[in-house]
């Protein structure tokens, strides 16, 4: 009885793995399908919503994230990403502050 029991709680949570693994998965096959204009204006027109950004900063946000996803785009890119990406974010993040006002800012807790 406590066999079937413990044999059923494992296949349901692996499961749920499966599900999780498959939908993520299918996420990220869209997402790299996109050209660097697509996923900048969709990082961007999530941000303008989430933080109110007004038209000009949108503007900016939208300059900002392209510059972004173009350095961080290819493949040359991926081979060392652990030591190239944080001084990208890093320089990211200082131009943000620039953009956002205070309030905005907190909600994107820079």
């Amino acid at each position: 009885m406590k066999g079937k029991l413990v044999f059923k709680i494992v296949a349901i949570i692996l499961g749920v793995f499966a599900i999780i693994s498959i939908g993520k998965g299918v996420m990220w096959y869209r997402w790299s399908h996109l050209s660097v204009t697509e996923r900048a204006v969709k990082i961007t027109d999530r941000m303008t919503s989430r933080l109110d950004l007004t038209s000009e900063q949108k503007e900016k946000v939208l300059a900002l994230n392209l510059e972004k996803i173009k350095s961080i785009d290819g493949k040359d890119f991926w081979k060392n990403h652990h030591r190239k990406a944080s001084p990208i974010y890093e320089d990211w993040k200082k131009e943000m502050k620039e953009i956002l006002n205070e309030e905005q800012e907190k909600k994107m807790k820079l």
